[in-house]
């Protein structure tokens, strides 16, 4: 679990530790990383590169990223990582399947908020390495296949755009995906 640092050691510039205190700093999908916004020069709790991060407070609870560098984790966000390096992918993506049984133990009146007991208490099957290494194989398989749908869906929709361009007979301008500013990499 995070513990979130004084907050008069946090700044904008780049000085000290990379600090992760929850959903703001997190990028968009399960497997994404988290984006470096602020700094502390106090850390406290630290995750490591390759860690699970999961949102443990309010709205966003059960949100995850990858940590891709190592960093401060604040008192929103707790750092999951395997004993053995080999299980950390498949803990990743066991995490992601159970996600609503994760959110169904968490407590709070309006917002769900997790707690390190619930976390350490929550059984994840382990088969044998190789049947994780299975798993995961299969789980990467289908992931390039949804990514490879994805992009035939984007090149199939410019192409309906062209053909309704060219009917209507109009010139057609293909958009361009902008970033807004906090989507951007830092």
């Amino acid at each position: 679990m995070g513990q979130s640092p004084k907050g008069d050691t946090y700044n904008d510039n780049g000085i000290g530790t990379v600090l992760i205190n929850g959903p703001t700093e997190f990028g968009k999908g399960s497997f994404d990383n988290p984006k470096k916004i602020k700094w502390t020069t106090q850390p406290t709790k630290m995750c490591q590169e390759g860690d699970l991060l999961i949102c443990v407070r309010g709205a966003t609870t059960g949100r995850t990223n990858i940590a891709s560098f190592e960093a401060c984790i604040g008192r929103g966000t707790s750092a999951i990582r395997a004993k053995d390096e080999r299980s950390q992918k498949y803990i990743n993506y066991y995490l992601n399947c159970y996600k609503n049984k994760i959110l169904g133990i968490a407590f709070g009146a309006m917002f769900p908020n997790l707690n390190s007991d619930q976390l350490n208490d929550f059984e994840i099957a382990f088969p044998d390495i190789d049947k994780q290494e299975d798993v995961i194989s299969e789980i990467n398989s289908q992931i390039l296949v949804i990514d490879g749908l994805s992009v035939m869906k984007t090149e199939s929709q410019k192409k309906i755009n062209q053909i309704l361009a060219d009917v209507w007979g109009v010139e057609f301008v293909e958009q361009e995906n902008i970033l807004v500013a906090d989507e951007q990499e830092n």
